[in-house]
């Protein structure tokens, strides 16, 4: 059921205007329908509503499983791109990396490190070590180690992992 509405235009009356308000008003009741146009229109306006929010749902899912294919496990990158000459607990051709982060440069004592990286009085904190990871001639030069991990993302997964990994 709508409601008609009737207003002045002119203070004497003779403009006067009708048109018919889509919802219901404050003397109808809330279960009364407005009228029949909105009442056959209800269903798809329904409709539409669940399928934006199924649409929403879905895009949002797909986004947080690309997101996670993307974003790539930090142990998994350490074991590909460091783990042929590093390991955790042992030494390799580079010296172990358990709780490397906030130690000094060239501190192990099982480990032979060049002089240069001895000398450097480094401690390895974030900036330090994405700074090794990315150029290591750079940081240290004259050092032993020549492999650098070009993106940066990839760096600060390794990093977070050695940091997890000292714990």
């Amino acid at each position: 059921m709508s409601k008609i509405i009737t207003y002045r235009h002119n203070r004497d009356g003779v403009d006067r205007r009708r048109f018919r308000t889509a919802w219901p008003g404050p003397d109808t009741a809330l279960w009364q329908e407005p009228d029949r146009l909105t009442r056959k229109k209800w269903p798809y306006i329904v409709d539409g509503i669940i399928a934006g929010f199924v649409f929403f749902i879905i895009g949002w899912s797909v986004a947080l499983s690309a997101q996670a294919q993307i974003r790539p496990d930090g142990k998994a990158l350490f074991e590909k791109r460091c783990g042929g000459c590093h390991a955790l607990d042992r030494d390799k051709e580079g010296p172990r990396l358990r709780g490397v982060y906030g130690r000094a440069a060239g501190a192990i004592e099982s480990f032979q490190y060049s002089e240069a990286l001895k000398r450097s009085g480094l401690k390895w904190t974030d900036e330090n070590l994405d700074k090794w990871l990315s150029d290591t001639e750079k940081l240290v030069p004259d050092n032993d180690m020549t492999f650098h991990v070009e993106k940066a993302d990839e760096r600060t997964e390794i990093i977070a992992y050695l940091k997890n990994a000292g714990k």
